[in-house]
């Protein structure tokens, strides 16, 4: 097959053929006068209302946001003298982040409190069998002959951050004796049931671990009792 070798300005100047080809077919200006209907001037009339009101919601947004951000700064500057308004906004943050969910901490936290809770309630045949502590959280391990399940309590301290398994989904809202929760069901039979709920008044985060039903394990919950606080 013969090959051919072409210019720029080959090139340049066979377009500039076709172009002048395409425009000898183009109508004269006079013969392009179009009457539009009174519907599709009437259309357009409402389009040009619709941008003419889009355009003031816009400036009506723009000096909300400035009296929203007045309000915040001064709730900012009123907070940092009133420590009870503080506290009232103080409160943990649950955040879900790719396969994990995050419970963070936010705000100032009880210091050197160290509460101690138990369980009223635990299924037939379960038996606490350790239990272990560090400076800021509490696990009770229960279990019996058919299974196993660890409650935790996690009294906070700057910067408490506490990480759980998102695979299982961003979790199911619940209350636990009015404190919201969230239950997390396994994502498969090698994984456990989850119930994680929060406590704003001690500022204490709670988390239930099990193979247990999700009734069981909310029985369980309900049950939770403040026996002891050492500060």
């Amino acid at each position: 097959m013969k090959r051919f070798n072409f210019t720029n300005a080959d090139l340049r100047g066979a377009a500039a053929v076709v172009c002048n080809a395409m425009l000898e077919q183009l109508p004269e200006p006079s013969e392009c006068r179009h009457t539009f209907s009174d519907e599709f001037e009437q259309k357009m009339r409402e389009l040009m209302d619709r941008k003419n009101h889009h355009g003031a919601w816009h400036k009506f947004a723009h000096r909300a946001a400035a009296v929203i951000l007045v309000v915040l700064l001064g709730l900012g500057a009123w907070l940092a003298v009133d420590q009870d308004a503080r506290a009232a906004v103080t409160h943990w943050i649950r955040e879900v982040y790719e396969n994990s969910v995050f419970y963070r901490f936010s705000g100032d936290a009880v210091k050197d409190q160290n509460n101690i809770y138990e369980l009223a309630w635990v299924p037939e045949g379960y038996e606490k069998v350790n239990q272990a502590s560090t400076d800021t959280t509490q696990s009770v391990l229960y279990e019996s002959k058919d299974g196993a399940f660890t409650f935790l309590w996690h009294n906070t301290h700057e910067g408490s951050l506490y990480k759980f398994d998102g695979t299982k989904g961003e979790g199911i809202p619940v209350l636990i004796n009015g404190l919201e929760g969230h239950y997390y069901p396994a994502a498969n039979s090698n994984t456990t049931n989850d119930l994680v709920w929060i406590d704003d008044n001690s500022k204490t985060l709670f988390s239930i671990s099990s193979y247990l039903p999700f009734e069981d394990i909310l029985h369980i919950a309900e049950s939770v009792k403040l026996v002891k606080t050492e500060n």
